[in-house]
Parts: structure tokens; sequence; C-alpha cells
């Protein structure tokens, strides 16, 4: 099933003289940026950031202008910043180098990265480009960079953007609050490896609406020491899912000497809701908690999981986890009240 949409994205900022709400724009432009696709950007977006991050008004806006395609090495836009917020208004595109020599002298972790930004809104419809085909075959995943990092970064938002052909993860969001991403593309092949969606580690107060995400594998995924997420209306596929529904706290990846945990971090208030799909196994649900602390409050309602072989059985596991379910195929038995 092929999966078409079209988002229609009106953005107006209003002009205010006055010191008190002036708004000053920063086009990267301006600092150097050629925008040819062959030239390296990475100097002039720098310098632009810099301006926008001290500027003295409390709203600047820095633009990446359409119709130029923006070749960027790795670049960290830092904070904190004299703003109380700052918008990128991203119009145009930004395409990562196609040789791996690039990163060279750089952090071979990440491309893109904000850290320490807080109030950053990131909107438009220009495209963020990877260029990963060069790096999916590369065996260790530490020497492989995300794409588009945000550390630390508080009231983020991120919205209408496309991304596509991540060297590894897409998004990665670690150590924020606040956060609102929506009407997200999100794409890579298939058989692109662990070219996730988006993933979240450390952060609170997520939200996730209304993106398509179809990649290589997790479509989101969520880490440890990360509370209130909210994921509704995501259409996933092709990819490995979403993580969870799926609660490990036994995960051996290898399969090789795997330890019986008894000490697992403590998992409470998890909700499925109106979630709709299918699974190339037949273990569609699976919750292995912890032995000593389990894992409670976990809420399944109107959970409609099947098989893609037909006439195969989906099953769901539940071990020491405790909560409720209505409305949901295949029935949570182990799922203790």
């Amino acid at each position: 099933m092929e999966l078409i949409f079209t988002v229609f994205i009106t953005i107006s900022y209003v002009l205010t003289p006055g010191a008190s709400g002036a708004t000053s724009l920063f086009n990267v432009v301006d600092y150097g940026a050629v925008g040819d696709g062959k030239t390296d950007d990475s100097a002039a977006f720098s310098k632009a950031w810099k301006a926008t991050c001290n500027a003295p008004s409390r709203n600047p806006i820095l633009i990446i202008p359409a119709t130029k395609i923006f070749l960027l090495k790795p670049v960290t836009f830092s904070g904190p910043c004299k703003p109380t917020s700052i918008h990128v208004l991203m119009s145009g595109n930004i395409v990562a180098p196609n040789s791996k020599m690039a990163w060279k002298g750089f952090h071979i972790n990440r491309w893109l990265a904000f850290t320490h930004v807080n109030g950053l809104t990131i909107i438009g419809s220009g495209t963020i480009n990877g260029r990963g085909a060069a790096w999916w075959s590369q065996p260790c995943l530490h020497k492989v960079p995300k794409a588009l990092t945000f550390y630390s970064c508080n009231g983020l938002v991120l919205k209408g953007i496309r991304h596509i052909n991540s060297q590894r993860n897409h998004i990665t969001i670690s150590n924020c609050k606040d956060v609102t991403f929506s009407n997200l593309h999100i794409s890579a092949p298939k058989t692109s490896p662990n070219t996730d969606g988006i993933d979240i580690s450390g952060s609170s107060n997520v939200q996730i609406l209304n993106s398509f995400i179809g990649t290589g594998d997790d479509c989101i995924a969520i880490s440890s020491g990360s509370s209130h997420i909210n994921i509704t209306g995501i259409a996933c596929g092709p990819g490995h899912g979403i993580s969870p529904i799926i609660i490990d706290q036994y995960y051996c990846p290898s399969r090789v000497n795997c330890k019986n945990e008894t000490s697992g971090i403590r998992i409470s208030d998890v909700s499925y809701r109106s979630i709709i799909g299918t699974s190339t196994t037949d273990k569609v649900i699976d919750l292995s908690c912890d032995q000593n602390v389990g894992c409670t409050n976990i809420q399944f309602n109107y959970v409609y999981i099947t098989s893609t072989v037909p006439g195969k059985k989906a099953y769901a596991f539940s071990f020491n986890a405790h909560g409720n379910y209505t409305h949901t195929r295949p029935v949570v038995k182990g799922l203790q009240a």
C-alpha cells in the first residue's frame, strides 16, 4: 500500500516595530552561503547562527531560503542564546557530503546538531538529505553519524520538514523537555540499516504528531530516562515499526550469552491507544518486564494487530506486567490487574 499525502504550510511573521518585540532576520546567503549544492556552506551557516544566537531582539529568525541546496559538513549550532526564542525558517534544502572523508577532523557521531538551545522552532517545507548510502555498509554503529541531533533543547518545535536517507538515525532527541514534532515526512529505503526515524532518550513531555515515517529500522524508538511521550497520528512503514509495542527488559540483540536481568528500570504509566497494524512475527505484543520491579499501569485500548502471514495466528506475551486492556486483539492474557 502506498501512502501519499500533501502538507500545506502557511507561515506568517509579523514584524513589530519597537525594541520590546522587534524581530531580526538573518539570511544565510547574507553570510556567504552559496546554495549550489557543491560549495561548502558550513562556515556561512555557522556565522549566521552565531549572529542569530547573539541577537539583541527577542524573536530572531534564521532564514534558509527556497530554491537553493546548501551543502553542509558536520555543524553544531550551540547555545545558550541571548533571545528567549529562535525561529529557523527552512524553505531551502540541506544536503550532506557524498564522501565519508568530509568527517575527517569532526565528531564522527553526528552531522547536524543543536545543543543547549531553548525556545527553538524549526519550520518550513525544506528537505534534509543525509546521503546515507555511503554509510549503510558500515558495520560499526558508533562510527556512523546521526543526521539531526537535539541535545538539551527545551521548548523545541519541529514542523513540516522532510528528512530523507540519513546516515544513521534521522532525528535524535536527547535530554530535552517540552518537545513538539509535527507534519514531518521521514523516509529511507527499507533496506537501509539503522536509519531510525526518531530516537528519544532522557527526555520528557515529547509529542510526535501527524507524521509519516518509513525507514529501514524503527519508526520511533524510546530509550531510558524518558517520560510523558505522546505519539499520535503516525503512518509508519516500511521499517521495524514502533519500539514499544515491545517492552523488553531482557533485550539482547546478539542472542548470545544473554543475562537474566533482575534490576531493570521501573516502567509505568504506558498507554497504547487506537493502534492498527500488522507484524511479520506472530508475537505481536511483548511485555517482558523485570522479574523484581515489573511494569505497572500498562494500558491497552483499541489495539488491533494481525500477522502478515496468511493463516498465522498472532499472540501476546506478558511477564510481570500489570495493567488493563479493552478492545484489544490479540488479548493480553498475562497482563495482571
